[in-house]
């Protein structure tokens, strides 16, 4: 039975006109209704312009191909087909190498996926005294750019799409057994389902059919699902994965279902989910990851595309730190650092205020581009990360990102070892509330820390008094600055003084 087999949802991505539908045809010996270029647009143009599907069905495996379009101005539906998958084939022309689809491919495996195998096809096209000298500098040329991945041990298997050999099919089939992730499937309440839906078409006399891959938890037929875009719950007439019917599906099945009484205009690309289990959110906290290949600094206040699942909405980003690791898990209840970029670092914590809201389920991968930058001009992916959690407009205040403020006066007379009068902090400020105040002495061995004892006189002094224990001053020190260090809370609008 094809539910008992272990299923595998493979990625096939690479530039335009590498080859990618062509070895999905080979490959496959199962078709959706969406696979091959089917529709009249891939018909016309003879390019994939839209996710497409198709199986390998082994002894013990159903691997689903998921055929991205390599277009550069297809890239937000990629990033959509990326979210699906469990491992990649990355499709590369031999006499052209790496392009820019490829590049971008890469990266979006690596925000996906651990396991990729490259494909170097169309080496038939390479004259056969010249073949395995080419096939061998090419795959040099590639190992040493896969270097800089998390694929650098990935295998590479020469191949000819338009006229595979016997060998040549059984290396490939066999290198994607041998490099199938080990997937967990064991979510499968029903409870939880949450499905990312592609396509959606009207069978006569039937119902509509929406299909998509189950993402977490299962499905049965009459059960009850929402799609949240619409606000509606619809009973599932009936199931098939890859045209069997079941009564049943689970997380990883590429299923269709039959529903009626639903536009198939309005569904298309999206989700079907428990009801209740997708919430709207428009303001994410994220623990954001900046793509080493984008040179642009990311600063905070910059719009970038935002993509959820196979929704792409604009989106502002605040970046902010945590004083220690981000390695820590996430908690209200910590102070975070504002940061105007990512300062050097590779990851830290951001903001996402998105232009409008969306459905997005918990714990979901989210990436920023820059799609309005041409290809040529460099990497367009800036970032991703995970959803740590989800704002409302009157939440922000439980947000705690400081920025880092500063007093200064000097040191007017030293009292003793340990004890001074400051000035020059305050003018005729009221010093009471500053009473218990951290401050310190700027000094070549590390700073001095005291605290405002009270005040002294009428005109803005202040005496402190060093903490027990530490450095000692002397008479020398007069004149000195002294500094108060303020965390101005940029979502707390009670002023309250913070250190």
């Amino acid at each position: 039975d094809i539910l008992d087999k272990k299923r595998v949802n493979i990625g096939v991505l690479g530039h335009v006109n590498s080859g990618k539908t062509s070895i999905c045809a080979v490959l496959s010996t199962i078709l959706s209704t969406a696979a091959l270029d089917k529709s009249p647009a891939s018909q016309e143009t003879g390019n994939t312009l839209d996710l497409q599907f198709s199986a390998i069905e082994t002894d013990e495996h159903l691997f689903t191909l998921v055929d991205c379009p390599g277009h550069a101005h297809l890239i937000k539906t990629i990033v959509g087909g990326a979210q699906i998958i469990d491992m990649a084939l990355m499709v590369i022309d031999i006499n052209k190498g790496i392009q820019v689809q490829t590049a971008e491919g890469l990266i979006i495996s690596e925000i996906s996926v651990d396991n990729i195998i490259v494909v170097l096809n169309q080496i038939d096209s390479i004259d056969p005294d010249d073949r395995e000298a080419k096939i061998e500098k090419m795959t040099n040329i590639l190992r040493k750019n896969l270097r800089r991945t998390k694929f650098r041990d990935a295998p590479i298997i020469p191949f000819s799409a338009k006229d595979p050999t016997e060998e040549q099919m059984d290396n490939l089939k066999h290198c994607i057994i041998h490099e199938t992730p080990n997937i967990d499937r064991s979510d499968t309440d029903p409870s939880n389902l949450l499905v990312y839906t592609d396509h959606c078409f009207n069978i006569r006399g039937k119902g509509k059919v929406v299909t998509g891959t189950i993402l977490r938890g299962s499905v049965s037929v009459k059960q009850d699902v929402e799609f949240p875009s619409l606000g509606i719950v619809r009973k599932v007439r009936s199931i098939q994965v890859f045209k069997k019917s079941t009564p049943y599906a689970s997380q990883g099945d590429r299923i269709g279902l039959l529903f009626s009484d639903i536009d198939e205009g309005s569904i298309e690309r999206g989700i079907i989910c428990s009801p209740g289990l997708v919430p709207v959110v428009q303001n994410v906290i994220i623990h954001a990851h900046k793509i080493r290949y984008f040179k642009d600094t990311i600063r905070t206040g910059q719009i970038f595309h935002v993509t959820i699942g196979h929704k792409t909405v604009m989106g502002k980003i605040s970046i902010f730190g945590d004083e220690y690791s981000t390695d820590r898990e996430f908690d209200f209840d910590d102070d975070f650092i504002f940061r105007q970029d990512f300062k050097g670092k590779r990851d830290t914590y951001a903001l996402l205020e998105l232009k409008k809201p969306i459905r997005c389920p918990e714990n979901t991968i989210l990436i920023g581009a820059n799609l309005e930058r041409e290809t040529i001009s460099g990497c367009r992916i800036a970032f991703h990360g995970r959803i740590l959690a989800n704002l409302e407009p009157n939440e922000f205040h439980n947000l705690k990102i400081y920025k880092t403020r500063q007093r200064e006066g000097y040191i007017q007379r030293v009292v003793d070892d340990q004890s001074f009068i400051g000035h020059g902090m305050f003018d005729h400020t009221n010093v009471a509330i500053f009473v218990n105040k951290v401050v310190y002495i700027p000094h070549e061995d590390g700073k001095i820390w005291g605290r405002i004892e009270g005040s002294f006189g009428k005109t803005g002094k202040y005496k402190v008094l060093l903490d027990h224990g530490g450095p000692l001053i002397d008479g020398s020190f007069k004149g000195k600055p002294v500094i108060l260090p303020i965390k101005k809370y940029i979502y707390d609008h009670s002023k309250t003084l913070r250190q």
